[in-house]
């Protein structure tokens, strides 16, 4: 097996984990209207080009009455190197293992754990190109203004909204209705400020995000790095 498909396998394996927890931390529902976390996992699969038995799999894994193994995110806080304010967002079964192996890193990377999701808001948002629309920036803006959003942003050649958790997938799923590409959407922490970051203590925030980003458990890292 190639360093390539090492690689697929274990983004597939991640993947499915996410969607098995997505289903079992919300009691069972798989209404991705109802389940945003689950939506979102399930559009990452969608991205990764995951084969339909092995998603078909991890569904029916949760969803089975023999499936025991319980659920739960959580979520870590605290300072990485260069003083960058992280949010750590995991699915987990087994929380004290996880809580060890997540202070662990932040001990071994020279951060510290501690409150910081004060210095964060907590929103749904879409990330969407013109797909098959061919609107200029200023149609896909207003497109998005046709629905309840806090804020939206102009990228490069895509759109960024930000809205109320609730609202991020009857959104993204009326966008791709018109026929715009939807790239992302989930709900996660967004920065109140970024920080800029030296060429050291970037290094050495990059060498964090690895490790931390490498954790089995660990399914979104929010951080104010600029």
């Amino acid at each position: 097996m190639g360093a390539n498909d090492q690689q697929r396998g274990k983004l597939f394996s991640k993947i499915s984990k996410q969607i098995v927890g997505a289903i079992k931390a919300m009691n069972g529902e798989t209404d991705t209207s109802l389940n945003h976390y689950l939506a979102s996992a399930l559009h990452q699969a969608k991205v990764a080009q995951m084969p339909k038995h092995t998603l078909q799999d991890a569904i029916k894994r949760a969803t089975s009455p023999k499936e025991q193994e319980d659920f739960k995110i959580i979520r870590f806080e605290g300072l990485s190197p260069g003083g960058v304010a992280c949010v750590v967002e995991c699915m987990v079964s087994n929380s004290a293992k996880t809580n060890a192996e997540v202070k662990s890193i932040f001990k071994k990377q020279k951060g510290t754990m501690g409150p910081v999701e004060y210095l964060f808001q907590h929103k749904g948002t879409v990330i969407y190109g013109k797909g098959t629309t061919n609107h200029t920036l200023a149609e896909m803006a207003d497109s998005a203004l046709e629905h309840e959003i806090d804020d939206f942003i102009e990228l490069e050649d895509e759109i960024q909204i930000f809205c109320g958790i609730n609202d991020t997938n009857s959104i993204q799923t009326a966008l791709a209705a018109k026929g715009y590409e939807i790239k992302e959407f989930y709900s996660g922490f967004f920065p109140l400020d970024q920080i800029e970051l030296n060429e050291a203590d970037s290094a050495s925030f990059s060498t964090f995000l690895e490790a931390i980003e490498n954790q089995d458990e660990v399914v979104n890292v929010y951080h104010n790095a600029k």
